[in-house]
């Protein structure tokens, strides 16, 4: 089945170039793929890009119906009324039509602080995806408006310097067993996750209820710092920093492993993410490792660190690189990139190791590792620019 071609059919003014689906006057790119295919029910994957953007927004529908093919415009209609639905207002206030759409460019201005400068931002939210709401009430059955309005600041302080950021905010309910779910750039934020439940203690449905809704956050350009490398990029560079420790038949202490920021610092030219990339990688290794509490905000100290001052905290999400790097980590521990040796070097190399030596030697119950909450602290060069 061409899902492709299905999604071209039903968007007016598409174009259909192989297995892509171009909207020339929304100024996007979507690439649908099906993940999951049977009789009744279908899990559809989209890419999203554009040219105005810096990265590919994702997103996964699930459709069901009495056929494969009613099952598919069901996952493309979730797809179209949720993600697609919120990208309008946005666009068009880049000069696009969208299919000619009569909406307002609605939007609220609003500023973040990252790094020690002010960047301001325009959000945009999509209309409430919603399903399977039966005998609630009236008035809760919006609740995802509700929960929205409490954890909208906390998605704010996670912004950092992106041009693009977009949010998915999810809840349903199955017979009273609520699950909830804040996805920021496609990473899961817990911390906001749990924040969620709290919202949800009076949620009372009959059977089933889900609800979804997406905020995208753009960047203005009187603030924006054109970053130089696109997630891609990163992960290239990520994999040739796997080759050189691999490369390497043992590393003994922290300087050996420090040569190998020069190194792949002088290939990029670019030592600061040189630098990102080999500071962050044991703790991404020892975080999956040791499966320990799942933490989003991290210090970050550049040159010497004043006695009695505190780092500077920021959320991992703030930080372009980080989640590039994580995710190629992963991807490298699963196709073979990275050696299950590396990964243990590398996890045993971290400061979350370390203080798990310590927490163990002071004679704690280690039978479960995920109730400690261990925060990691990042040196860097005195010379290095967090971005």
């Amino acid at each position: 089945m061409n899902v492709a071609e299905k999604l071209h059919e039903v968007l007016e003014g598409s174009k259909l170039q192989g297995e892509q689906v171009l909207l020339p006057d929304w100024g996007i790119t979507v690439t649908p793929h099906i993940f999951d295919l049977k009789d009744t029910t279908v899990g559809i994957g989209f890419e999203v890009s554009s040219p105005h953007w810096d990265r590919e927004l994702s997103e996964r529908t699930v459709g069901f119906g009495d056929s494969q093919e009613t099952a598919v415009g069901s996952a493309l209609g979730n797809f179209i009324f949720g993600m697609l639905d919120g990208l309008k207002p946005m666009m068009k206030g880049l000069g696009y039509s969208c299919g000619g759409c009569t909406c307002e460019d609605f939007k609220e201005e609003l500023t973040a602080e990252f790094a020690g400068k002010t960047h301001n931002w325009s959000m945009y939210k999509s209309n409430i995806l919603g399903m399977g709401i039966k005998g609630s009430d009236t008035k809760k059955d919006n609740i995802i408006s509700n929960i929205w309005d409490g954890i909208r600041d906390e998605v704010i302080k996670r912004l950092g310097n992106q041009k693009l950021c977009y949010v998915k905010v999810f809840i349903s309910n199955s017979g009273g067993d609520v699950t909830c779910e804040c996805r920021i750039n496609d990473a899961q934020s817990f911390e906001i996750t749990e924040l969620m439940h709290k919202y949800c203690t009076n949620w009372k449905v009959e059977n089933f209820a889900l609800q979804k809704m997406f905020v995208y956050f753009l960047q203005n350009e009187d603030s924006y710092i054109p970053y130089p490398y696109t997630e891609k990029d990163i992960a290239n560079h990520v994999k040739r920093a796997i080759a050189l420790i691999e490369e390497k038949e043992a590393l003994e202490t922290m300087e050996e492993y420090a040569e190998l920021i020069d190194i792949l610092g002088d290939e990029i030219n670019d030592n600061d993410l040189a630098r990102e990339i080999f500071v962050f990688l044991p703790v991404i290794c020892a975080e999956r490792a040791f499966k320990t509490a799942p933490t989003e905000s991290v210090g970050i100290v550049i040159g010497e660190l004043p006695e009695g001052e505190e780092p500077q905290w920021v959320y991992k999400s703030q930080i372009a690189s980080f989640f590039p790097i994580l995710w190629t980590t992963y991807e490298g521990l699963g196709n073979g990139i990275m050696t299950p040796d590396t990964y243990k070097k590398l996890a045993m190399m971290s400061s979350i190791c370390a203080t798990l030596n310590q927490i163990a030697e002071a004679g704690h119950d280690m039978s479960d590792i995920s109730r400690f909450d261990i925060t990691s602290i990042f040196f860097m060069a005195e010379d290095y620019s967090l971005r």
